[in-house]
């Protein structure tokens, strides 16, 4: 069975952190909403012939749940501040101060959702002046605003209320689409399809696709999830996509494969590998996992998934306002593509199958009208069929752009977890108004999640860890002005009593965007060991995407323990130069814990991990981190700040058998954690190691 998995977020957990945080820290000036089980807020949009109404009284307005009236205790009317500079704007310091903002209920959430799966890339770039316009001009300063993509999960959005880092991320990525490139594009599930099914290519066609349905629509569905546990007041997603085909099973794609008629059963196939030549599956021929994807894609079925998903976002108060990226289309797909049939086995049992064209035109108004129904059932607002988009996304704002909120308590308080509808009647003739449709209610075990999580935080010792953290960022001291930097990360193979590392090189951010280097280059490694013996000496490629290199020395084997001493000289355009050097020691005898090798990915761009040098990251960044184990038993993880505390941030921790070695993997979302030092604490048996990094603006 194909499952894919994300990290999503407890819902209780996270409405009654947001509850407490509003209950306590009330806007000086400002009516104070109670906080408790049955407190509900209503957010009322009310018109006349498209004219906001601002005068309206509680007196007019009549509020029912499930068809009971109910008293309504607070009535406000609330006009959004426009926007102001950057500077200007109050960002978050902490998470806590971050989810305090959220819970506020005058201050608009809109999570931006670029479909890179679904958007063409030459259809991206039209939709960032739009989006950026969007960003700098409409977004007011007391607003929180987030991007995510489906490589994301939803527990890595970062709300702010400062728009640069949104912007920069358009601005760096204008082709941010992933729809209809080619295989260089792939993943390496997507590089393993390719290679499963090369004598019959166009399986892997439809797989990916399906697939890339199935992470899409999922990661929506985790985001949902998320927003809903920020707040009961209304939030928004802009999602940017061309839309889904809405798969249905297909029987046909389990078919037995041409290729396997006849065959004889015989070795194992060589080891795969993608399109960046790294091994696929780590390596492992991963033709099995190719077989039960293929059974599970086929009988994925998505036809009413949406209805779901909108249904799901209407309880927790969240409002799609889908973007068409494909602006006014004539045809779905590009002239050189084939168009798949999302529902082959509906259209074999009405026994009317569709010519090429009629097909096209049919997937292309499935997309269009799945992002209506979208819209339509949240009570937002769809952009599609239309090249005219930053009016339309003006207008989108300025419908929210002032409301009336109103607060009432339940008289049904059984703690059942049903959904209670709500209905808004108001007396005063010729409005259209439109509001909260309705929510779920906690359960008692819901209630006291919370309470339990707050109260074991609250007794929990201060971390002994403060010396490991100060040894961390002593040695994480480097030169902000550094256009090149050297990570070297030492292990010992325990059986032989020799030993390898990782050399990584990564180039400044800023010095990565130059015309020198913005297409990559090339590094001349030289390695000596402490006889002046050269070890190794060959060029390797600094890649234009990171902007870095990484190699395992040796290539193969091992070295003897020892010191060794680096120089690398990299060579970019315009006879750009840059020379450092580097000194790694292979320790005779394994310590429990190796130096770890550090990884990071950008998010936003879709591209996989990716080895550093650089110890500082981005709010928008994960950070993962690789470390060869000596000793045996279970690992754990722990994120401190710079004081050595603990933080009560999620760690992902594993390990692995590779190469004689076994490896600990720690890995993180950077999104909670403000700007500042940090560091991670792994412990294994009687061993620790501590990295520290940095979080940057």
């Amino acid at each position: 069975m194909l499952r894919i998995v994300r990290p999503g977020l407890t819902v209780a957990a996270a409405v009654a952190a947001a509850a407490v945080l509003s209950a306590q820290n009330p806007p000086q000036g400002q009516p104070t909403f109670r906080g408790g089980t049955n407190v509900v807020r209503v957010d009322l949009f009310a018109m006349r012939d498209g004219t906001v109404v601002d005068d309206l009284k509680a007196s007019e307005v009549e509020l029912l749940e499930d068809g009971v009236k109910q008293t309504i205790e607070n009535f406000e009317y609330v006009r959004v501040r426009p926007p102001v500079a950057q500077e200007l704007r109050a960002e978050p310091n902490s998470v806590a101060e971050s989810r305090q903002m959220a819970a506020d209920p005058r201050a608009r959430i809109f999570v931006i959702f670029l479909d890179t799966y679904h958007t063409q890339a030459l259809n991206s770039p039209r939709m960032r002046q739009p989006l950026l316009q969007f960003i700098d001009r409409v977004v007011g300063q007391d607003d929180l605003l987030a991007l995510m993509t489906p490589e994301m999960s939803a527990t890595e959005v970062t709300l702010g209320r400062r728009t640069t880092v949104v912007s920069r991320l358009l601005n760096d990525n204008n082709f941010w689409g992933r729809r209809g490139r080619s295989g260089a594009d792939n993943d390496p599930d997507e590089d393993a399809y390719e290679a499963c099914y090369f004598e019959e290519p166009q399986i892997a066609v439809e797989m990916k696709a399906r697939r890339r349905e199935k992470l899409a629509l999922d990661a929506l569905d985790d985001l949902i999830v998320h927003l809903g546990g920020l707040r009961d007041e209304r939030k928004a997603i802009l999602a940017v996509t061309e839309g889904w085909l809405e798969y249905g099973p297909n029987p046909a794609l389990t078919r037995p494969l041409k290729s396997d008629q006849g065959r004889v059963p015989g070795p194992p196939s060589p080891v795969q590998r993608g399109t960046t030549g790294e091994p696929i599956n780590g390596g492992e021929n991963p033709r099995g996992k190719c077989e039960s994807d293929r059974i599970a894609l086929a009988q994925m079925d998505h036809r009413d998934h949406l209805r779901t998903l909108a249904e799901r976002a209407n309880r927790v108060n969240v409002s799609f306002y889908p973007v068409g990226a494909q602006g006014l289309a004539v045809f779905d797909t590009a002239i050189d593509e084939k168009p798949i049939d999302p529902l082959p086995q509906d259209s074999r049992r009405l026994g009317n199958p569709q010519s090429e064209l009629q097909l096209d035109q049919s997937n292309l108004r499935t997309r269009l009208n799945g992002l209506r129904l979208l819209a339509e059932m949240t009570d937002g607002v769809a952009i599609v069929n239309t090249n005219n988009i930053t009016p339309l996304l003006k207008k989108v704002v300025d419908d929210m752009s002032s409301y009336y909120l109103m607060t009432y308590s339940s008289t049904n308080t059984k703690l059942d977890g049903k959904f209670r509808s709500i209905a808004v009647k108001v007396s005063r003739p010729g409005l259209q108004t439109r509001s909260r449709r309705g929510y779920r209610a906690l359960t008692a075990g819901e209630l006291a999640v919370p309470a339990a999580a707050a109260s074991a935080a609250a007794s929990a010792p201060p971390s002994p860890s403060a010396a490991g953290v100060v040894a961390a960022l002593t040695s994480m001291a480097f030169n902000p002005r550094a256009e090149l930097r050297l990570r070297t990360s030492a292990w010992t193979l325990p059986a032989a009593g020799q030993g390898a590392f990782w050399l990584v090189g990564t180039l400044d951010d800023a010095t990565r965007r130059t015309p020198e280097w913005s297409a990559g280059g090339t590094a001349e490694i030289a390695i000596r060991g402490s006889d002046g013996q050269v070890v190794l000496s060959k060029p390797v490629p600094v890649t234009p995407a990171d902007g870095g290199f990484s190699l395992q020395v040796p290539e193969s084997g091992a070295l003897p323990p020892g010191e060794y001493t680096i120089r690398v000289r990299a060579r970019g355009g315009a006879g750009a130069s840059l020379e450092e050097t580097a000194r790694v020691s292979v320790p005779a005898q394994a310590p429990g814990l190796g130096e770890p090798v550090v990884w990071r990915r950008r998010p936003s761009t879709g591209a996989p991990y990716f080895r550093t040098a650089d110890p500082r990251v981005s709010r928008t960044d994960r950070l993962r981190l690789e470390l060869a184990a000596a000793v045996a038993g279970e690992p754990a993880a722990t994120l401190l700040d710079r004081t050595g505390k603990p933080l009560a941030v999620p760690l992902q921790v594993a390990a692995r058998d590779e190469g004689g070695v076994r490896w600990i993997t720690v890995e993180t979302a950077i999104a909670p954690l403000a700007p500042g030092d940090y560091a991670v604490e792994v412990k294994l048996g009687d061993a620790t190691r501590t990295t520290a990094f940095r979080v940057v603006p």
